[in-house]
């Protein structure tokens, strides 16, 4: 018997209803979460039919592995409708889902439990980030905005206690954010530009493979930029494929980019991918020189893409920030600036 456990809106109460996984749970999935302003939090609603699809899975991480908590902090669903006068008429849909999983462990095995779940649940889309207890908690205890956002306003499948996860959550400063976001911003695109630099001139001197190399780093601090920038997790994963999945919880205008779609973009982002390992390691690895000049051109696309999202996003904070501080001081020039804000 495990239980599941939903928040309702009503101030900070909580009802448990406590089930078998392959049970039937009573009342419908219809998840209200607190909405916040802006940069906090969203209302999200998943129905009995997601809850189906993830249960199984459930089920099977926490048989595997020492797990306190599995909770659901996204998703992102795209569906596809065709109407017809002809028959085949048809509606389809699909979801990718991102889970919090909180261990015993005190080292990551998100690379574990990932590559576990491609391989034996391939119809279920899932993005993991899987951190151990104690560093989740001191993530809230020091003021994280991943953490606290996730676990405090996240839908919680599992709990092996039978409990909500109480911790205690510090409100979220608005400069705070902002300072953060724009140091994490400016690193992490500052290499993603550097690294498609140099691969031009790679490309430029016949380099192929070192120029998709190089691309293949570009386009990992390019993702790593924005997921600072939006969610301030740090994702360790060199998996750039992983890395666009995450992006997607906040934008799909990168894999527009970057697509995935046709059987010519696979072999292209394969070849991207790959390049990572195969460059270095693999003697029979060759890039064609038009692949790089294609890859080159999408990679720009998507720096671009980058810097437009991440310096929109900082203005936001940059704004909350200054609302805060007059809200705090109303004497404040709203003209004054944010500290370290630039």
């Amino acid at each position: 018997m495990y239980c599941l456990l939903v928040k309702v809106q009503n101030k900070h109460r909580f009802v448990k209803y406590k089930c078998n996984w392959y049970g039937t749970l009573q009342p419908a999935f219809n998840f209200e979460y607190s909405k916040l302003k802006n940069m906090e939090t969203h209302a999200i609603t998943l129905p009995a039919s997601h809850y189906r699809k993830l249960e199984k899975i459930v089920t099977a991480l926490i048989e595997k592995w020492d797990t306190h908590y599995i909770i659901c902090f996204g998703c992102v669903e795209e569906s596809k409708a065709t109407t017809s006068c002809f028959p085949g008429s048809n509606n389809e849909g699909s979801a990718r889902y991102y889970l919090l999983m909180i261990t015993t462990e005190d080292h990551r095995i998100e690379n574990q439990v990932q590559d576990y779940v491609d391989t034996h649940y391939p119809e279920v889309s899932i993005t993991f980030a899987v951190h151990g207890l104690k560093q989740v908690t001191h993530g809230v205890n020091q003021g994280s905005r991943f953490y606290a956002v996730a676990c405090r306003y996240g839908m919680q499948l599992y709990s092996r206690s039978g409990l909500c996860l109480d911790l205690n959550y510090h409100q979220i400063n608005p400069a705070t954010t902002l300072v953060n976001a724009e140091e994490r911003y400016h690193h992490h695109y500052g290499l993603a530009l550097g690294f498609w630099q140099s691969a031009g001139h790679s490309f430029e001197t016949e380099y192929y493979s070192i120029a998709v190399f190089l691309l293949h780093q570009a386009v990992e601090h390019a993702c790593k930029a924005l997921v600072r920038v939006y969610t301030a997790y740090h994702y360790e994963m060199h998996n750039i494929g992983r890395l666009l999945d995450l992006c997607l919880l906040f934008s799909d205008e990168l894999s527009h980019a970057l697509p995935r779609r046709t059987d010519e973009d696979k072999r292209l982002f394969a070849l991207l991918r790959d390049g990572y390992s195969k460059t270095r390691y693999d003697y029979n690895f060759v890039v064609k020189s038009a692949d790089a000049d294609t890859l080159l051109t999408r990679v720009k696309e998507l720096l671009d893409v980058t810097e437009k999202l991440g310096l929109a996003t900082i203005v936001e904070y940059r704004t909350q920030a200054q609302e805060a501080a007059i809200a705090h001081n109303p004497s404040t020039d709203i003209n004054t600036q944010t500290p370290y804000a630039s």
